[in-house]
């Protein structure tokens, strides 16, 4: 999509492409639930959280809390590299981010938007294409990146 997607608070029937949210407190204890399902995966994060009665005066308040879920580039020879190798040699595939309520554990808004890896490219801009194992693990094919943008600009969206 490319946008913040901002809910208002609209009542609306879950979809499989929108993040369900689902809350409940019990005392001083609240729990929230999230299901994010994009394509055949599903991304399932839980929160629990203690809060005090009465916060410390130098306490910070949390008004918002923004999740990402990268996907990056990647093959089956990797396996032997560190974890700082693979940085460095990997790139982002897939941008994603969840914007929540940190109070109610609501859904305020979504990005996503897949990226077009840039090491490695040619003289024409092509970059070295997705391994068949990248494609298997993440589900992300060469044609959704191939018409993404580069990092830079989805970043600045």
């Amino acid at each position: 999509s490319g946008r913040v997607h901002q809910d208002k608070g609209a009542a609306r029937a879950p979809s499989t492409s929108q993040p369900t949210s689902q809350a409940s407190r019990r005392g001083n204890v609240r729990a929230t639930s999230i299901h994010m399902a994009h394509g055949s995966r599903r991304l399932d994060l839980a929160a629990l959280t203690i809060a005090d009665e009465q916060p410390p005066a130098a306490a910070v308040t949390v008004e918002h809390v923004l999740l990402f879920d990268f996907e990056g580039t990647c093959d089956a020879s990797d396996a032997g590299l560190s974890r700082l190798q693979q940085c460095a040699l990997h790139e982002i595939i897939e941008f994603p981010a969840l914007w929540l309520d940190a109070h109610t554990g609501a859904v305020r808004g979504t990005f996503h938007e897949y990226v077009r890896p840039t090491e490695g490219a040619d003289g024409d801009g092509a970059a070295r294409p997705l391994s068949t194992f990248c494609t298997n693990l993440t589900g992300i094919t060469q044609e959704q990146v191939d018409s993404a943008s580069p990092l830079a600009e989805v970043v600045s969206r």
